[in-house]
């Protein structure tokens, strides 16, 4: 099912893209009606080689290096620099602003310290349960 949405997604896209260059020279070539389908293929795509969600023991913070320390997946190289950066910096609150899903800041508050995270978001629904609230500790 997921692979069908993605691929109506795709299709959908395309003839947005299509309609845009026709009728709007110079419009984004993104069609942000879809963004959602977009996003949750990226999401299913990392899943499969790597860890989105920590649970506290999963990883260790040492020398400024995290460190696998359970059988699960090793998390993406982007997302490991982004962890081990902040931890390296650590800072008394960190900002987010578009948070997804909220993967990450749930992430950095199994791997913090004390830190406050603030979140920004345009929008709070039930599917994105850190976006919007004020501070996470």
């Amino acid at each position: 099912m997921k692979r069908l949405k993605y691929i109506l997604y795709r299709i959908m896209s395309s003839i947005s893209v299509l309609k845009k260059k026709i009728y709007r020279p110079g419009a984004d070539d993104f069609d942000w009606r879809w963004y959602h389908l977009h996003y949750q293929a990226e999401v299913d795509n990392i899943k499969r080689d790597h860890t989105q969600m920590l649970s506290p023991g999963d990883y260790n913070f040492s020398g400024g290096v995290l460190s696998l320390k359970s059988n699960v997946l090793p998390l993406h190289p982007n997302h490991l620099l982004l962890y081990e950066t902040i931890l390296q910096l650590n800072p008394t609150s960190v900002l987010e602003v578009g948070c997804g899903g909220g993967d990450h800041l749930s992430n950095l508050s199994v791997l913090g310290r004390q830190t406050s995270i603030f979140v920004g978001a345009i929008y709070q629904t039930n599917n994105y349960p850190f976006c919007g609230v004020d501070t996470l500790i």
